[in-house]
């Protein structure tokens, strides 16, 4: 299973939501193709919802490393939130977590963002 993903607006800020498996180049074409067109409408906060990401590699954290990258570039912000389980695990042991906010549900990630 490779990743899919759904775009919603809330309010001043998109939630991109990830389903699956975040490991390869292939598969973020796509995603970032989603990111490209969200940062060109202007909608430059974001919020990267992991809830159902069952599994990410150094391919994905290096996805989302550079998302957050063009999204400040921009002059906006990302974060993260609902991540669970092993992916989870991965952000602090790469010690993402440090760079990127990561928030345990999306009210508090729309709090941040704010």
């Amino acid at each position: 299973m490779s990743i899919t993903f759904t775009v919603d607006q809330h309010h001043k800020y998109q939630v991109i939501s990830l389903k699956g498996k975040l490991m390869h180049d292939e598969d973020m074409a796509s995603l970032q193709t989603a990111l490209s067109s969200v940062l060109e409408q202007k909608e430059q906060r974001i919020i990267y919802n992991l809830e159902h990401l069952e599994q990410m590699n150094s391919s994905g954290l290096n996805f989302i490393i550079r998302s957050l990258t063009k999204t400040r570039i921009n002059g906006g912000d990302l974060c993260i939130c609902k991540a669970q389980g092993n992916v989870a695990t991965l952000l602090t042991i790469s010690k993402v977590n440090e760079v990127i906010t990561v928030y345990g549900n999306l009210e508090e990630a729309i709090h941040h963002l704010n």
